[in-house]
């Protein structure tokens, strides 16, 4: 499905680490929280904790550029990605990464400013316009399915090679979607 034909796109009063929270099961789910800045992280860790009213059982967190994750293929039910913002070339590799990390079946809590990165790793299932109640910057949310398997180092892993390009040098898709309006 190509973002632009996406119809499931919601307003969400509330903050993103409610969004969030609302996809972990806090007793049983492995956690992984991502965000470029290690203060980030740290509140948004704690953010989601608040909402779920108790500590969550297995979770990870990683600050840092996203390019490249320090995680075992498949390792998570759920990731919560802050996606930093990067030219729309380099803002696809850091959702390749936490699709790759993610189970098959899992959930990906996304936030991004502006636009969204897109994977064939995942479908997404809701689109959110966050911060618009009080004019403040704009940024959206997604919640995403991983639908496969993990495979970490690649640039866009099920991209197809053209005869003439090793997939591995293949250029990340650079579909997005940018709210403009709501019907």
């Amino acid at each position: 499905m190509h973002l632009h034909e996406h119809d499931d796109t919601h307003l969400w009063e509330g903050p993103f680490a409610a969004l969030a929270a609302g996809q972990i099961d806090a007793a049983t789910d492995d956690v992984l929280i991502l965000a470029e800045d290690e203060s980030e992280v740290r509140r948004l860790h704690s953010d989601i904790v608040t909402e779920l009213g108790t500590p969550i059982a297995h979770a990870e967190t990683y600050a840092g550029a996203q390019e490249e994750l320090p995680f075992d293929v498949d390792t998570f039910d759920v990731s919560v990605q802050v996606n930093p913002s990067r030219s729309p070339f380099k803002r696809h590799q850091p959702l390749y990464q936490a699709s790759a990390v993610t189970r098959p079946n899992g959930t990906i809590v996304y936030k991004a400013p502006r636009s969204l990165a897109h994977s064939e790793a995942v479908e997404i299932d809701t689109i959110y316009a966050l911060n618009w109640k009080h004019h403040e910057t704009p940024s959206l949310a997604a919640l995403m399915t991983v639908s496969l398997a993990g495979t970490l180092g690649e640039t866009n892993p099920t991209a197809t090679a053209s005869p003439s390009r090793p997939s591995h040098e293949q250029p990340p898709e650079t579909e997005e979607t940018t709210i403009t309006s709501f019907t």
